[in-house]
């Protein structure tokens, strides 16, 4: 709602502005500090890809475990899953079961374990991981599974992405617990390193704005309103981005994301289709997504918790031409 979009706004403003900026939050707070209630929601191994696409969109998640049917899981069904079943044209009807199994998979039980972290891990360790995973390219690499209770008769996990990792900044409650843990010596990374980096080195400094961390426009892959949806399907795989730009004559037309075709795949849409009539479909512009180059980390953090996104467009100040992502 816009009342909690503002509570966010404030929240997030004081943590930018205010004397907390400097807590390096990452080291500071665990995995089960902020992974919420409903993460550890599974679909069944007998789902439909299509149905599967479907609660991801409805729900909001970029990925979901999916369960073995025997207290288990089987793998994790991510949006990329969708992208590549989609761009593949997999039948919508296929179990997810096959889906796990046929190699295309993104995350299936056997890279489980590369996915995986405790409760008790920082989330400066959890964006390690993601890292490593990214770097291997081999399997997804936008999500960790946390296993909550490894000794339960039934294990009990959970899936935490970003925008999870994201929401603690928008939550004050935390800064202060982490404050607390570090004035207790709480453990951070156990090498106080992460790819040759120090967490100091690797934390934005103080008044850090979103225009010094934006990936430029010219650095994001675009498509014309004209090209079709398995165009767009194919530019996302080859690139391995997550969010492509629609452009034409006039400017920003619009934004693909997994997002996107998790709802279309989920619907039935042809990929044939335009990109121009699937954005006109939705009546989707850019407007809800701008946010000005000088706009702090922490108001960015708000507005895509409160908006539910993953990529906002970048413009300048008191401006509308697009800066980046």
């Amino acid at each position: 709602t816009k009342a909690e979009s503002d509570v966010d706004m404030a929240s997030c403003r004081i943590f930018a502005e205010g004397d907390l900026r400097d807590l390096d939050l990452f080291s500071g707070l665990t995995v089960g500090q902020v992974v919420g209630p409903g993460l550890g929601e599974r679909l069944p191994l007998s789902m439909c890809l299509r149905e599967a696409a479907a609660a991801l969109a409805e729900s909001g998640r970029t990925a979901m475990a999916v369960s073995d049917g025997y207290g288990g899981l089987a793998g994790i069904f991510t949006e990329n899953d969708v992208i590549r079943s989609y761009f593949e044209e997999a039948l919508p009807d296929r179990p997810v079961a096959e889906w796990l199994a046929c190699g295309l998979a993104r995350a299936p039980a056997k890279v489980l374990q590369r996915l995986s972290v405790s409760p008790t891990a920082t989330l400066a360790e959890v964006a390690d991981r993601m890292i490593q995973n990214a770097l291997a390219g081999d399997l997804a690499c936008h999500h960790v599974l946390v296993e909550e209770d490894p000794d339960a008769i039934e294990g009990r996990y959970a899936m935490l992405s970003p925008l999870e990792m994201l929401q603690a900044f928008c939550r004050p409650e935390l800064w202060q617990s982490s404050a607390m843990s570090r004035e207790c010596g709480a453990a951070s990374s156990s090498s106080g390193e992460i790819w040759g980096l120090k967490d100091s080195d690797m934390r934005p400094p103080s008044g850090a704005v979103v225009g010094e961390l934006m990936k430029a426009k010219e650095s994001v892959f675009t498509c014309m309103p004209g090209e079709t949806i398995k165009d767009v399907l194919r530019t996302l795989l080859m690139s391995q981005q997550n969010s492509v730009l629609v452009v034409d004559d006039e400017g920003i037309y619009g934004i693909f994301t997994p997002r996107d075709a998790a709802r279309a795949y989920a619907e039935g849409v042809p990929a044939s289709t335009t990109l121009g009539d699937w954005l006109r479909r939705l009546n989707a512009g850019v407007s809800s997504r701008i946010i000005p180059q000088n706009a702090s980390i922490g108001e960015a953090a708000a507005m895509m918790i409160a908006r539910g996104v993953n990529h906002l467009l970048v413009v300048p100040a008191g401006g509308r031409e697009a800066l980046g992502v």
